[in-house]
């Protein structure tokens, strides 16, 4: 017999969750206006954390495969990265799930989360406990970011993420692996692609060697990321003359 957990309160609209995201054994809800992350195990989906939350509405979310990089995406187009080592993932509990050091998993019912949504979120979330982002990507679109999603490969030591938005360029990949490195690929072609319009989908193929992003008027592209030297080697490889869907 199949369990659920409702993760939105029909009398407040604006809580309503607008993407999942599973990593390792727990998963994740976002899109609320209260910028709250809330994790649930996928071991005990009775329970859940509220995990992180924000100033922002968060719009994306994404973790590296080995989880040593975690992105947020924001309604204001901004995109912050979480850096942990392995040291810190060797705790047992992933640093994100907000424990931080602490393995207290105590569920929580079903009404205590719907009086979150719907009044105060005293109890729940302890601000003091709130992870501070290792660093803020260089770029900051003009619109909500849709969707995030890192290599699956994380070769060489780089985690390359794809990031699309609402506004121009609408896609692109960048180097965040840390501050320093920070470097974009596709932005001009994109914003050609799309016709300074918006992707509102990306996903990486499962041997990370294509993209494919989705724009908000409905055009399919298709993009190479084989290759080592991403500004030689990387590439549009197709882009549909028609729109596959139309709204």
């Amino acid at each position: 017999m199949s369990e659920g957990i409702r993760l939105n309160l029909e009398t407040n609209p604006t809580e309503y969750n607008r993407r999942l995201i599973v990593h390792a054994d727990h998963l994740y809800a976002i899109g609320g206006e209260n910028g709250t992350i809330t994790a649930t195990s996928l071991s005990d989906p009775s329970s859940f954390r509220v995990v992180q939350q924000y100033d922002e509405p968060v719009r994306a979310l994404a973790f590296s495969p080995d989880g040593k990089r975690v992105a947020v995406g924001y309604e204001d187009g901004n995109v912050d990265i979480y850096s942990f080592d392995s040291e810190q993932l060797e705790q047992g509990v992933h640093p994100f799930l907000g424990n931080h050091g602490n393995n207290d998993t105590t569920s929580k019912s079903q009404d205590v989360f719907d009086d979150f949504l719907s009044q105060d979120n005293d109890g729940l979330f302890d601000s003091s406990e709130k992870l501070t982002p290792s660093f803020r990507l260089g770029h900051r679109f003009e619109a909500s970011i849709r969707s995030l999603e890192f290599d699956p490969r994380c070769k060489n030591g780089k985690y390359f993420l794809a990031i699309s938005s609402e506004a121009a360029p609408g896609f692109m990949v960048v180097d965040a692996t840390n501050e320093k490195s920070f470097q974009k690929f596709f932005a001009t072609e994109s914003e050609k692609e799309y016709n300074q319009g918006g992707v509102r989908s990306l996903q990486y193929s499962p041997d990370g060697s294509m993209i494919t992003s989705l724009g908000l008027d409905g055009k399919l592209c298709f993009w190479s990321v084989e290759g080592s030297d991403p500004e030689l080697e990387w590439e549009l490889v197709h882009s549909d003359s028609h729109k596959v869907i139309t709204k």
